[in-house]
């Protein structure tokens, strides 16, 4: 009977259930990972953009921005955050940008200041916005200027005190971000924000470069994230993720991607980021997962914009690409994505939503490579369960990650039957702590016996 999925246990483990194992990971997957101790996302960042100075790191419109100047940017942005705005380790800063070269540099920067990230999706509203802002004692802001007027409407009743805004354009070269920013502005009510007292992201990055930034210690319980999800169903929880939850998931994800033939071979490896950094889809299985590697992110602002996305499938060599089934369809429909060459192509990872049988079976036509998918959440880090690289779609989501235990439960906490409905519960390091200042939905999140 099957009653539960993961890696095998020692037979003196009491985990509080009866069951059977089943898993069979593909070959060279371990069953278990561990991450040392000491490793955090921050440690991480250092390590690669020291090993990769030289090599491009995220790429976007045709601007690519090296390993090197990344930590160079990022060094600037944290000497700012800590110098001028005074914020210590643990405080929070919103991220509220869409795919484009300053995510990254804010992002990392505010590791480096020891802070606690929390992403926001610049499509919300005054309302929505206000609730995350305000439910995480956020004190710093970076946001598109596109998106200011919502802020504008939401920021009174947070305890948000600093505001840093950039342009679209403002990472680019000289001529290039002149125009980008002139054309971008064209579109903007500049009066919704007249009373906001804001610095630029270019002023910010000028005023830490005066002064060096103060390295600070970040240990890997600390808190990376504040990832808020479940908005569509009341008010959105602040998923407490750690620097070891994030760096447990990197590592298991990477035992998963070691099967990939040529992926030990190949040249610096890339993945097409089309999905929003601000997700944890995006955040882990592309920037967090492919900046350990060594690899680039070529940076997609708009994925609506089909048109666009597929002009750089076809003038960009790549070797992976992760998406959700309206994208997937998107791109199969449009009249050109059959002239993109695929020859480099390694994997595609899908998740998200469920991906559509007839999707995939067009996608592995067109491209010759099957898309693999892939469960996650918000609260596991992302990543739980995916199906072996290379094989045919299925429809499953797939076999649980190293060190991930995984059963389906009734609502007494029972093991359920082969079968029988239930609910998915989750073990494994990536496992949030809980949900921020929610000690109610943390209790009702997890079963007696600790399982999410």
């Amino acid at each position: 009977m099957r009653v539960g999925y993961g890696p095998p246990r020692d037979q003196g483990e009491d985990v509080g259930m009866e069951r059977t194992w089943l898993q069979q990971y593909p070959e060279g997957v371990s069953a278990d990972v561990k991450a040392d101790e000491a490793t955090t996302l921050l440690s991480i960042y250092a390590d690669s953009c020291q090993k990769y100075a030289d090599l491009p790191a995220f790429t976007c419109q045709n601007t690519t921005m090296s390993y090197r100047q990344l930590w160079e940017r990022s060094s600037q942005f944290a000497s700012f955050l800590q110098h001028e705005l005074k914020l210590k380790k643990g405080q929070r800063i919103a991220i509220m940008l869409p795919n484009l070269l300053q995510y990254p540099v804010v992002l990392f920067g505010a590791f480096q200041a020891g802070l606690t990230v929390v992403n926001i999706n610049p499509l919300y509203k005054a309302r929505a916005l206000e609730h995350q802002l305000r439910d995480s004692e956020t004190d710093a802001i970076v946001v598109l200027e596109n998106f200011i007027g919502e802020l504008e409407r939401a920021i009174q009743k947070t305890e948000v005190k600093h505001v840093i805004v950039t342009s679209v354009g403002d990472l680019y070269s000289f001529a290039k971000r002149h125009v980008v920013n002139f054309i971008v502005r064209r579109s903007i009510d500049k009066s919704v924000h007249s009373q906001l007292t804001m610095t630029s992201l270019k002023k910010a990055l000028y005023i830490g470069q005066q002064q060096r930034y103060r390295e600070v210690l970040v240990e890997s319980a600390d808190i990376a994230f504040l990832q808020y999800t479940g908005g569509t169903t009341g008010l959105a929880k602040g998923a407490i993720l750690s620097h070891g939850n994030l760096v447990a998931n990197v590592y298991q994800t990477y035992e998963w991607l070691k099967a990939v033939p040529k992926i030990q071979t190949t040249e610096q490896l890339s993945i097409i980021t089309a999905l929003p950094l601000y997700h944890i889809f995006s955040l882990e299985c592309n920037c967090l997962l492919f900046l350990n590697l060594g690899g680039r992110n070529i940076l997609i602002p708009n994925p609506r914009d089909i048109p666009s996305l597929v002009k750089v499938l076809k003038k960009t060599p790549f070797h992976f690409v992760s998406g959700v089934n309206t994208l997937f369809n998107a791109l199969v429909r449009h009249a050109e994505f059959k002239q993109v060459n695929f020859s480099k192509l390694l994997a595609v990872v899908g998740g998200g939503m469920a991906v559509q049988q007839s999707v995939a079976d067009q996608w592995e036509k067109i491209t010759g490579v099957p898309i693999c998918q892939a469960y996650g959440m918000t609260e596991t880090s992302c990543a739980v369960t995916i199906n072996p690289v290379g094989d045919s779609f299925n429809g499953s989501i797939g076999l649980p990650i190293s060190s991930t235990f995984v059963s389906v439960r009734r609502e007494d906490e029972s093991i359920a039957k082969a079968g029988e409905h239930g609910e998915i519960c989750i073990k494994g390091p990536q496992v949030m702590r809980g949900y921020w200042k929610d000690a109610k939905a943390t209790i009702a999140a997890f079963t007696q016996d600790g399982i999410f």
